[in-house]
Order: structure tokens, then C-alpha cells, then sequence
């Protein structure tokens, strides 16, 4: 299931859920989404790493936080 994931374009993330849970929409009609089965913040980082500097982007009490590197 990686494989078919690797390399693919995001072309949408959206948010939902009380505490921000995410679906990231992929290119080739696949989607991603994060799920939180215990008490407490999702437990989800997503880094963006296209430039020289890294961005996290990730929850913490309930709001969405990014994190520069």
C-alpha cells in the first residue's frame, strides 16, 4: 500500500473531528486519514519539507500548530 502512496500529489487536506483529525486527498483518487482511538490529542505530525526549511504542522490541545524548523 506504500508504494502506491509514494510519490503522489496532495491536491487537498481538510480537517474534521472535534479535536483536528486529518484526510489528505491524493492524485490518484486515494485518501489518508488520521484517526485518535485513545483519549488526548490526535498523535499525527506532517512535515513539509520541500524547502530548505522544515514545517511541522501537528495538534496540541485542540489547535492546529506549525512548528519551523
Amino acid at each position: 500500500m506504500f508504494d502506491r502512496l509514494v510519490g503522489r500529489e496532495v491536491i487537498g487536506l481538510t480537517t474534521f473531528g472535534r479535536l483536528p483529525e486529518i484526510l489528505l486527498s491524493l492524485d490518484n483518487g486515494l485518501y489518508v486519514a488520521s484517526f485518535m482511538t485513545a483519549e488526548g490529542d490526535p498523535a499525527w505530525t506532517m512535515f513539509d519539507r520541500r524547502n530548505s526549511k522544515c514545517l511541522a504542522l501537528y495538534c496540541r490541545s485542540g489547535l492546529l500548530c506549525i512548528e519551523r524548523d
